[in-house]
C-alpha cells in the first residue's frame, strides 16, 4: 500500500490564478493550510501574459513587482522545474501538458483548472494519480470538508480587501465569475 502523502499538493493552473478574487480565495486557502500550492515558470508565465494582453493599462513591471513578487515571498516552495523530457510523456491535450507535466514532477495529487477537457489523461488521470477539478468543484469539496476553514477564508477576505466588508460582498464579487456560481450558490446557503 503505498503511503499518503502529508499534506495535499495543487497544481494551480494559469486560468485560476488569473481572476484576482479566485486567485485570492485559492491562495488564502493554501495560506491557511490546507493544501500546498504547486505552479511552474511556464505557468506564472502564462497567468501574466494573458493579464497584461487583457489589461494594457497595468504597467509590466508593476505586475512583475506586486503580484509575482508577492506569489514568490509567500509560496517560495510552490515552483517546480519541469523537465521537457516529463512534458513529453503527458498524454493529455498538448497545450495543457506543461501543467500536467508540473503536477508529476511535484507529486501533486490535484489540477485544479478551468479547462478539464485538456486533461483526458489514461496514464495519470483515469489512473487516479492525479485529479483534476474545475475551480468550483474544488471550493465546493473544501465547503463539504472543511466549512469552518472556508467561512475563516472568506471572513479574511471580507477584512482584507478594498471594496468588500462581509462575506456576502466577497460572494457577490465570486458570483461575476459564472464558472463560481455553483460554489457561490453553495456557500451562500452553508455560511451566511
Amino acid at each position: 500500500m503505498s503511503r499518503l502523502p502529508e499534506r495535499l499538493g495543487v497544481v494551480l493552473d494559469a486560468n485560476v490564478l488569473y481572476p484576482q478574487w479566485l486567485r485570492d480565495v485559492l491562495l488564502t486557502l493554501a495560506a491557511m493550510g490546507h493544501y500546498d500550492p504547486v505552479w511552474s515558470d511556464d505557468i506564472i508565465g502564462e497567468m501574466r501574459r494573458n493579464v497584461l494582453r487583457d489589461h494594457p493599462d497595468i504597467d509590466p513591471q508593476h505586475f512583475d513587482d506586486t503580484t509575482i513578487a508577492a506569489l514568490r515571498r509567500a509560496f517560495p516552495a510552490a515552483w517546480v522545474q519541469v523537465s521537457q523530457q516529463v512534458v513529453a510523456e503527458m498524454d493529455n491535450a498538448p497545450e495543457d501538458r506543461r501543467v500536467l507535466a508540473a503536477a508529476v514532477t511535484a507529486g501533486a495529487q490535484v489540477v485544479v483548472t478551468a479547462n478539464t477537457a485538456h486533461f483526458r489523461s489514461a496514464r495519470f488521470v483515469d489512473s487516479g494519480r492525479v485529479a483534476v477539478l474545475d475551480p468550483a468543484s474544488f471550493l465546493v469539496a473544501v465547503v463539504d470538508e472543511h466549512q469552518e476553514l472556508m467561512a475563516a477564508v472568506l471572513e479574511h477576505l471580507a477584512s482584507n480587501r478594498r471594496r468588500v466588508s462581509t462575506v456576502a460582498d466577497v460572494l457577490d464579487e465570486l458570483d461575476r465569475n459564472e464558472a463560481l456560481r455553483p460554489f457561490v450558490e453553495v456557500a451562500r446557503d452553508r455560511l451566511l
